[in-house]
């Protein structure tokens, strides 16, 4: 069962709470992570897109790579289709320019316009 079910909706209960995450260590040999959040206002905490990224090389290909993204669509979504077209795949320029193509086919960002 999905965390997220639409926007603004969680599958909790009204006598429920979150109360952790748990991610598992990942080893950090030829492996990074990296989180970027925009938006447009410093002063304000309403993002226009957030996303994250892990990878993990083997000789210069990735062998594993997971993309996800927050406000890109009325739940948080993986980019699977991106992550199963890198597998294997080297990490150049080209290869980049065409998974940057690929990811927003599934992206639908909110933007949230004050009074309306």
């Amino acid at each position: 069962m999905a965390f997220h079910t639409g926007p603004g909706k969680v599958s909790l209960e009204h006598d429920e709470i979150l109360v952790a995450f748990h991610f598992p260590p990942q080893p950090k040999e030829h492996a990074g992570s990296a989180h970027f959040k925009y938006a447009m206002r410093d002063a304000m905490d309403i993002s226009t897109i957030g996303c994250a990224a892990h990878c993990r090389l083997d000789n210069g290909n990735f062998s594993e790579l997971r993309l996800a993204f927050g406000v890109a669509a009325p739940t948080p979504i993986r980019c699977q289709h991106t992550e199963q077209t890198a597998q294997n795949a080297p990490l150049n320029l080209p290869n980049a320019g065409s998974y940057q193509r690929i990811c927003p086919a599934r992206c639908r960002p909110a933007f949230f316009m004050a009074g309306q």
